[in-house]
């Protein structure tokens, strides 16, 4: 595998990546197959972690308004949302995590 990037973390500054497939290392093209599948979910996680955040502000933030100027909501049910949001946040962050925690371990042998 020819490498023209620098990995720092979970943030790849690449300009480009060349896998060689069906070569000597690789004849059927499995690990560049894998490489590509592990990108493309690294890639869907984060879209979906910056969509899911987005809605989650918003949501959150909605919530905290009714809550605080109005009396619809206790305050007990506003700490709970938040606590939810958060945790679905968290979880959203670990899921991007391990995403490119694969494609770094199928990057790097």
């Amino acid at each position: 595998m020819h490498r023209r990037t620098c990995l720092t973390g979970s943030e790849y500054d690449a300009s480009y990546i060349e896998i060689p497939a069906c070569g000597p290392a690789d004849p059927d093209g499995r690990n560049a197959a894998a490489i590509l599948n592990a990108y493309v979910a690294a890639a869907h996680v984060t879209a979906f972690r910056g969509l899911l955040l987005r809605r989650l502000v918003v949501i959150a933030l909605a919530i905290w308004l009714i809550g605080t100027f109005s009396s619809v909501l206790p305050r007990l049910a506003v700490v709970a949302a938040m606590l939810m949001a958060a945790c679905v946040a968290i979880w959203a962050f670990a899921l991007e995590r391990r995403a490119h925690r694969a494609l770094k371990s199928r990057l790097i042998p």
